[in-house]
């Protein structure tokens, strides 16, 4: 799991209530993503730091750890496929 996470150059996040999208702006393709997705972002574009996120994110929703953490690593993963993050 990367400890820290950035957003590429040309990729903006937009939060819309309880979903949220990242847009890269060199592609003009956008990723989606739930309420779960969109509060990690707001975590990770505050502290920019994923345990502390993820430690956020244990105690708002009903998960354990194990999930939530491979979750969250496959999430972060796709999205370097996809160049939206580096890490």
């Amino acid at each position: 799991m990367p400890s820290h996470v950035q957003l590429s150059d040309d990729v903006l996040f937009h939060n819309l209530s309880e979903e949220a999208v990242l847009l890269d702006m060199e592609t003009e393709k956008y990723f989606g993503f739930n309420s779960i997705g969109a509060r990690f972002w707001e975590l990770i574009l505050k502290d920019n730091d994923t345990r502390k996120a993820i430690d956020t994110l244990l105690t708002e929703y009903e998960v354990d750890e194990a999930t939530l953490t491979k979750d969250i690593f496959d999430f972060l993963t796709e999205l370097k496929s996809l160049k939206l993050l580096t890490f």
